[in-house]
């Protein structure tokens, strides 16, 4: 079976979901990065001129590749949802590094933060029972989510699964292999936190949140739905 969704499909998935999502009282992307960078309070009125995008696909490449790295980290609820699909439909057209902040911002936002609470470090004991708490539902209800837009944020996540460029989404058996890696050099430097098994623990329970996305999108992994043969990675 083929390993990749059709691009055309996933992009046109996303517009057809978040086309009518208002930008209410979001922060601009430009405003977003000025806030990054300590800007003084004419910067950010000036950030804030600037942008003037009504729709979320009309900021221009520049401001994509400079700005929205910073766009969901500092933004309110209304700023999360209008930039939520921007930055997607971005990391699907290339027009932002895939090991950049945007898509670690947006893994955090989909499958991490918890509405209302603060996450621990990834990297202590208490992240774990903090993950074993996250409920897909509690995230499409406090952003509203419709329907559409939860397909087309589970199509996105099968997606960042498929593609090369986002190493975080592999088979099981290659990522433990990454983890234990890594939990080695970690204790070879004395400063390991995580035992080997909690560390493959979080691999597990960070795919059921995925997972969990596919279930709530409706996703059929059976059918050629999305222009391509898809099936279920190894895990």
């Amino acid at each position: 079976m083929s390993e990749k969704i059709s691009t055309p499909y996933l992009k046109q998935t996303i517009f057809d979901a978040f086309k009518d999502v208002p930008k209410g009282k979001a922060l601009g992307a430009r405003e977003c990065a000025v806030l990054d960078a300590f800007g003084n309070p004419d910067d950010i009125a000036a950030a804030r001129r600037e942008d003037v995008e009504q729709h979320w696909w009309e900021y221009p490449d520049a401001v994509k590749r400079g700005c929205f790295d910073y766009a969901l980290t500092y933004n309110n609820e209304d700023g999360i949802k209008f930039h939520l699909p921007a930055i997607m439909a971005a990391l699907v057209d290339r027009k932002v590094h895939p090991h950049g902040s945007s898509n670690t911002s947006i893994l955090h936002t989909l499958c991490y933060e918890i509405p209302g609470q603060k996450a621990p470090r990834w990297d202590s004991r208490e992240f774990l029972p903090y993950l074993n708490s996250w409920k897909v539902r509690n995230v499409w209800q406090h952003f509203n989510f419709g329907t559409e837009q939860c397909h087309a944020i589970a199509v996105f996540l099968l997606w960042m699964m498929r593609e090369p460029h986002h190493f975080f989404f592999v088979s099981r058996k290659e990522w433990i292999a990454v983890v234990a890696s890594r939990h080695k050099r970690r204790v070879e430097e004395g400063n390991a936190t995580l035992t080997l098994e909690e560390a493959v623990a979080l691999v597990d329970e960070q795919h059921r949140i995925v997972h969990d996305w596919f279930v709530a999108g409706g996703l059929d992994l059976r059918t050629h739905i999305f222009g391509a043969d898809i099936d279920l990675p190894d895990w």
